[in-house]
């Protein structure tokens, strides 16, 4: 039965197909038409098995040369896909699958800008910068003390610091030799200053110079800032030196010598002495034992030695 319902080749159309050459093929049968064996496995059969060889051979180059791609090159730790060769299942490194064959590479950081650490009271000295050239007009004479008040993690903290001293612009000293009222109060009170300086061993030419710069020898002098009397006694000193009344003269000059004699003795110099008489003992401290940088200071310490020098040498008669 099966047989009988199987076509059979014509064989005219066959001749006609075996005679017809590669480059001019035989036309196609009309339809229900038999088709030639020979031709329909020359021109029909074989374009279709050529076309599905091609396609394999394709395929099987790609996934041969990804295979080869993805076991040459080293993994990136993130996998983007798998291909299979010979039965064994291999990982595709992400710079293959990526576009143009590279990974997306992380941007640059950003530099690390470090704030320079405070330096607290107690830390070890920094290492030593070389300053940086200042103008002739702004030279530093000296290394002081400054403060300043910070919040560090919610604490406010007090740091201490190295500060340039300017030089101070003084005007030239200008002194006068005693005379009228000023030479009158001076032989009123020179006698017992003189006394006074005996007592607490100071030079009785500096006590008169001080004096002389302090008040004019006036003993109801007071100044803008409470000071009070020949040696413009504040109120802490006065009380610190038992001055009972700072107007009374004797009493005046008893604790002015007294606290003028404490200074040089502490310090062992004059001028640092008299600054710590104007501008008070911690301001020496604070700039370690130098002047501190108050023009009122520095020029007071410029008019007191002249006096000084004055009356040592040109003006004893005044003194005496």
């Amino acid at each position: 039965m099966g047989a009988a319902n199987t076509p059979a080749c014509d064989k005219t159309l066959a001749s006609q197909t075996a005679r017809a050459s590669d480059d001019n093929p035989p036309p196609l049968p009309a339809p229900n038409h038999p088709l030639p064996c020979e031709a329909g496995e020359r021109w029909g059969g074989g374009v279709k098995t050529r076309a599905a060889t091609t396609a394999l051979t394709l395929l099987a180059l790609t996934l041969l040369a990804l295979a080869f791609l993805a076991l040459a090159l080293p993994a990136h730790g993130k996998n983007c896909g798998t291909v299979v060769y010979k039965g064994k299942k291999t990982n595709i490194a992400c710079s293959v699958a990526l576009p143009n064959g590279k990974a997306k590479t992380p941007p640059p950081k950003p530099a690390n800008t470090l704030i320079p650490p405070i330096q607290l009271p107690g830390d070890p000295p920094p290492a030593p910068v070389a300053p940086a050239a200042a103008p002739a007009t702004a030279e530093p004479v000296a290394t002081g003390q400054c403060y300043a008040t910070l919040t560090i993690n919610g604490q406010k903290r007090r740091i201490q610091q190295h500060c340039p001293l300017l030089p101070l612009t003084l005007a030239p000293v200008r002194i006068a030799e005693p005379s009228g009222d000023f030479k009158t109060r001076q032989e009123q009170h020179k006698a017992l200053i003189n006394q006074l300086a005996a007592k607490y061993q100071i030079d009785p030419a500096l006590v008169h110079a001080v004096i002389s710069v302090e008040s004019g020898y006036n003993s109801n002098a007071v100044s803008g800032k409470g000071a009070v009397g020949l040696m413009q006694l504040m109120p802490g000193t006065a009380g610190d030196m038992n001055v009972a009344d700072p107007y009374n003269p004797a009493n005046n000059l008893e604790g002015g010598i007294k606290y003028l004699s404490q200074q040089l003795a502490r310090f062992q110099n004059t001028e640092q002495a008299l600054a710590a008489y104007n501008a008070g003992p911690q301001s020496l401290l604070r700039y370690r034992g130098q002047i501190p940088p108050y023009q009122e200071t520095r020029q007071y310490i410029q008019r007191v030695m002249h006096y000084k020098n004055r009356y040592q040498n040109d003006w004893q008669q005044h003194i005496k």
